[in-house]
């Protein structure tokens, strides 16, 4: 398995401003409640993992390489929630 880092300060700001907890994102990481893994499309190298946090769709950006993920930011997705609850 590969370590799994961020910055705190960015962490700070998404629990502040999300309620989004880089701890528990990774917990679900780890323990593979993964729905999907998806690229982003506006930037090189990154991807995203949809996860589902408190019943919730969220996308939590990243980079790889090959010992670690590194996350960069994550939010709630109104979008993906609804394909997630089969209402798309």
């Amino acid at each position: 398995m590969k370590t799994i880092r961020w910055t705190l300060e960015k962490a700070k700001l998404v629990k502040e401003i999300r309620n989004i907890d880089f701890e528990r994102v990774a917990s679900l990481i780890i323990s593979n409640n993964i729905q999907d893994i998806r690229d982003v499309p506006n930037r090189i190298n990154q991807k995203m993992f949809i996860l589902n946090y408190d019943g919730y769709a969220i996308c939590v950006l990243f980079v790889t390489t090959q010992n670690e993920i590194f996350i960069k930011t994550a939010y709630k997705s109104r979008k993906l929630n609804k394909k997630m609850r089969g209402e798309l």
